[in-house]
Order: C-alpha cells, then structure tokens, then sequence
C-alpha cells in the first residue's frame, strides 16, 4: 500500500490477525511460514466454524506481510 493512506483501525485489524496466526502456528522465524502450515491452520479454523472471510482477511495479512519482507528497494 505504499503511498497509501491506511487508517490506524485498519492497521491494528491487519496486526491483530497477524499476531493470531503467528500465535496459532507457533510461528518463531519467516522461514516457517509455509503454504502447508497456513492451510493447515485454515482448515482447522474453518472446522472451528471461523467464517470464509475472517480466514481469507488472516491469510491476506500473511501474504501481504511476507510479501513486505521480500519486496526488493
């Protein structure tokens, strides 16, 4: 979202999926988020009755996290 206005509701959703999914994986270091690991967890969330949206907003956070780490200057 560079050059993007984000609301600081907005941001503190996006840090609050972030913190879930890393907490519910036992996420330590970037190399651990794998596709396998997220779909497991979606899968799990999905069988917990999480809603298709609320899981698709949490694994819109990773992505667009660990494209962030990656994204070259």
């Amino acid at each position: 979202m560079r050059g993007k206005r984000v609301s600081i509701h907005h941001r503190r959703n996006v840090e609050h999926q972030l913190q879930r999914v890393v907490a519910d994986c036992n996420f330590h270091l970037l190399r651990e988020i794998t596709r396998s690991a997220m779909e497991k967890w979606m899968n799990q969330q999905e069988a917990n009755g999480m809603g298709a949206r609320t899981r698709n907003t949490h694994r819109s956070a990773i992505v667009g996290f660990c494209n962030w780490c990656v994204e070259a200057d």
